[in-house]
C-alpha cells in the first residue's frame, strides 16, 4: 500500500493518507524512547519535517541520518481514524 500524503497534526502525530483513501494516525512521540537512532525526532521541528519517501511506501526525515519508518511500523505505531474519532 503506497502513501498519498503525510501532515504533521501537533503533538508528534502525523495524518497518513494512503493512495486507497484510507487515513490512520502515527503517533511519534515515544519513538525515539524505543530506538536511539530516532533522537534528533525529540525536536517538534525537526519531526515535523516528515516527509514521503519517493519509493512511497515509508515516511522519513530530511538528513545525515536517513531516517525512515518501515511500513510494518507506520501500521504498528498509528490508530485508523474513523468517523467516531473525527467526531
Amino acid at each position: 500500500m503506497k502513501l498519498a500524503e503525510v501532515k504533521p497534526i501537533g503533538n508528534f502525530d502525523v495524518l497518513i493518507t494512503y493512495e486507497n483513501g484510507e487515513q490512520r494516525v502515527f503517533h511519534g512521540r515515544d519513538l525515539w524512547k524505543q530506538r536511539k537512532r530516532f533522537r534528533p525526532l525529540r525536536d517538534l521541528d525537526y519531526f515535523n519535517r516528515v516527509e514521503i519517501y519517493e519509493c512511497r511506501h515509508t515516511i522519513g526525515w530530511p538528513g545525515p541520518d536517513d531516517l525512515q519508518i518501515s511500513p510494518e511500523w507506520l501500521w504498528e505505531w498509528s490508530t485508523p481514524i474513523t468517523k467516531t474519532s473525527v467526531a
